[in-house]
């Protein structure tokens, strides 16, 4: 429980990367409700309409900068919350397993991969345009089941519960809150648990990394690395001691992804 709320003080003071993708969702729901509502007094356009991804790759060379703006982007205080909370869930849990400076990486590569197969989905089938986070949470939640897919959380109700249990239960969420008739939001959702995946295995087996003539201290680190994952994957997080927490820690920073 004091490991719990150690996290939470560190994702409200702001430090972690995590903190900073939240605000930045938040601040745009504020502004675009702020904009409905000078746009209905004023009669000026709404802020949108500017943000989320159009249907169409002709649109979108028009409107390129919603390929970035659209993954934070929200209409609905429940879509923000929702997605905000399952992102918060997975970031926690992807901190401990990578570096700090990857959970953005593995947003905007997912939002990006999502946008992508959105778009190709509209060239075969009419759209409406695209908006929320969905397909980047659904990358940071793909590339944390890939790399420890028997990760251990304490839920209030179920006790420990394996993470790729709760990642089963949020791509079921994301489909029941999702129109069956959504072609575009569900391509963009396999767009987002491509990424992730890739990710993982990237991180996991080094697909796309480099060769370097120094090779043997890096080796030495990933399997001191995978023997700290192995045993959180047994016995959860907490079972390590401080020691083994601040290693894990320093290991996940040395290895690029």
């Amino acid at each position: 429980m004091a490991d719990i709320f150690k996290k939470l003080n560190h994702f409200a003071s702001g430090k972690s990367v995590l903190a900073g993708i939240v605000a930045a969702n938040a601040i745009v729901f504020l502004l675009i409700w702020t904009s409905m509502l000078v746009s209905r007094s004023l009669g000026y356009g709404n802020m949108a309409n500017w943000l989320i991804l159009p249907p169409s790759f002709g649109e979108t060379i028009l409107q390129p900068w919603s390929i970035a703006t659209y993954m934070f982007t929200h209409i609905r205080l429940f879509h923000l919350v929702a997605n905000m909370a399952w992102l918060y869930c997975f970031g926690i849990i992807f901190l401990d397993l990578y570096p700090n400076r990857a959970l953005m990486r593995t947003y905007i590569a997912g939002g990006l991969a999502g946008a992508i197969l959105y778009l190709a989905a509209g060239a075969v089938h009419p759209l409406n345009g695209l908006a929320g986070a969905s397909a980047t949470v659904l990358a940071i939640a793909a590339a944390t089941v890939v790399r420890a897919p028997n990760y251990g959380i304490r839920l209030f109700v179920f006790g420990i519960v394996k993470i790729k249990w709760v990642a089963a239960a949020f791509v079921l969420f994301a489909l029941l809150t999702t129109d069956i008739h959504a072609i575009g939001s569900h391509a963009a959702h396999i767009g987002g648990i491509a990424a992730g995946c890739a990710i993982a295995l990237n991180a996991r087996y080094g697909i796309s990394r480099r060769r370097e003539p120094m090779r043997k201290p890096t080796i030495n680190i990933e399997h001191r690395l995978d023997e700290l994952l192995d045993k959180v994957k047994t016995s959860g997080y907490n079972s390590l001691s401080a020691r083994e927490k601040k290693e894990l820690s320093d290991l996940s920073g040395k290895i690029e992804l």
